[in-house]
């Protein structure tokens, strides 16, 4: 395939006598090459593939060669060039794409752009496709939150009798959407049959830097008393400092990082007497504290109830729009700890792209701590991930009987009580 070439290049060059650097650390996705390769068949070379004369290696263009052995070309152009030392040829390397990365977009004017361009041009040929480019296309739409969340907020509360005469409230409050529905959806009922109302939201060092931005916007909206709790474990001094992860089955770091702290604080002020604890628990959801029922019972908590208002919400309250941290725009998924081990690659990728020094070190504890997989299949995907980010990971991925480690954590009971299902434990909040 013959291919226009429009840049200047030093000369055109055999795809096949063509080195690529054996230290790149850039790689580059199926979908990356093949967009590229359509831009280069369509436009031509813009750029040619720079070759350092003092090394013989690709310098920048790893991905144009890749399109172009797609595209099925001979020859490839070639921009020779030299170099001091073999220092300043990887710096020019590594430049070549972080220089890039640290370029910050006017979406504003990057939309008015496209739109210009729509109809004239396959629109690909930019470099945005599919949805990234449907969201751009479209105008940003305008949503009064204070309003939306007049739709979620419950007019009445359908309280059990031990309920009405708790004379606290408590909201756990981690900032994700199940917990932020919850609050706006109960706060103002509550706060009308004049309990002591209070949002607690748990910080232990290790969440997005600017989650706490968003819970304190919430809550000044709701007009909602928020108190901040620092716990005195963490989880570098629990797990990381030790060289081990939490465990992967039951996640143990919930209870000691969270439902703990929380616990003690929360009897720092009630003493014994009864208190309901609101979560965002959903039906889907199958841990103690976080969704098995709209109301729950925790046996070493006699005087804790819990309440999940999501079970008896109406259709039009959980799909009203809520006020949600920015990062799910980002790409998050949760708002769970960024140093947490057992996320999906979508986590990954978007702390990567919205936190690249918390990426780096997140690679550094991925290769610094000891983790029990119990042979899990979906633990593969995690782990074939960081083995592609060049970490040398410390996992045990033998398959035991599960039953080897449950002795640590008490089975659930299926008995109930009052109405409400009873545990003996709490384990992982909502996602």
């Amino acid at each position: 395939m013959d291919i226009q070439v429009y840049c200047a290049h030093s000369r055109m060059v055999d795809i096949e006598a063509m080195v690529e650097n054996p230290r790149n650390p850039n790689k580059h996705s199926d979908k990356q090459i093949s967009l590229l390769a359509k831009i280069i068949k369509s436009q031509g070379w813009r750029n040619p593939i720079v070759v350092s004369n003092r090394s013989g290696f690709i310098v920048k263009g790893h991905c144009r060669l890749a399109a172009a052995r797609l595209l099925g070309v001979e020859s490839v152009p070639v921009d020779y060039q030299d170099y001091e030392t073999e220092a300043a040829e990887w710096a020019d390397m590594i430049a070549d794409n972080r220089i890039a990365e640290l370029a910050v977009s006017d979406d504003k004017e990057l939309r008015a752009l496209l739109s210009e361009l729509e109809g004239q041009i396959d629109l690909e040929l930019t470099g945005f496709s599919g949805v990234s480019l449907e969201d751009l296309l479209s105008e940003p739409e305008v949503i009064d939150e204070e309003a939306e969340a007049e739709k979620v907020k419950m007019q009445k509360l359908e309280l059990t009798e031990r309920m009405d005469k708790a004379k606290y409230v408590f909201w756990a409050f981690s900032g994700g959407r199940d917990s932020t529905r919850a609050l706006i959806a109960t706060w103002e009922a509550f706060a009308a049959t004049g309990k002591h109302c209070e949002v607690i939201y748990i910080e232990n060092t290790c969440e997005f830097p600017d989650l706490i931005m968003h819970i304190k916007r919430v809550c000044k909206m709701l007009g909602a008393k928020l108190t901040t709790v620092h716990p005195s474990k963490t989880y570098l001094t629990e797990y990381f400092e030790k060289g081990k992860s939490p465990d992967s089955l039951y996640m143990d770091c919930v209870e000691k990082l969270i439902n703990e702290p929380m616990d003690k604080y929360i009897e720092s002020v009630v003493g014994s007497e009864d208190y309901i604890l609101v979560r965002g628990g959903q039906p889907k959801q199958k841990t103690s504290r976080s969704g098995t029922a709209e109301m729950q019972a925790i046996k070493s908590k006699p005087n804790m109830i819990i309440y999940n208002p999501a079970f008896s919400m109406t259709k039009e309250q959980l799909e009203a729009t809520i006020p949600e941290w920015p990062g799910y725009a980002a790409g998050f998924k949760r708002t769970a700890c960024w140093c947490c081990p057992f996320q999906c690659r979508e986590q990954y990728d978007a702390l990567r792209l919205n936190y690249p020094l918390l990426f780096e070190e997140m690679k550094r504890i991925m290769g610094s701590i000891r983790i029990k997989t119990y042979g899990v299949k979906s633990y593969d995907e995690k782990y074939k991930y960081w083995e592609k980010e060049g970490v040398k990971l410390l996992w045990d991925r033998n398959r035991k009987k599960l039953e080897d480690s449950s002795s640590s954590v008490p089975a659930s009971s299926e008995n109930a009580v009052d109405g409400m299902d009873e545990s003996t434990t709490h384990q992982q909040p909502e996602s």
